[in-house]
């Protein structure tokens, strides 16, 4: 059972490093605490800058402008 699971570890791992996808992991504050390469494609040099000094809600300057029913640009289901 080990050995599978540092297979499947294994096989995740290289999906992240890897995959054409932006991945993004945050934790229950809505920091990003990692991202594969990707996902740092898509983000402004800035916002890099603000998520490695741990800034809070950095994420939010890459905001394109997620609409809802209610209101034309919304942050509150970002992410």
């Amino acid at each position: 059972m080990q050995l599978e699971s540092f297979q499947l570890t294994d096989l995740l791992m290289k999906m992240y490093d890897h995959s054409a996808e932006a991945i993004f992991f945050f934790n229950q504050e809505g920091k990003v605490i990692a991202m594969n390469k990707s996902a740092e494609s898509i983000l402004d040099v800035k916002v890099l800058n603000q998520i490695a000094k741990g800034e809070e809600n950095a994420i939010c300057m890459a905001c394109k402008g997620y609409t809802s029913e209610q209101e034309l640009q919304t942050c509150l289901s970002c992410y």
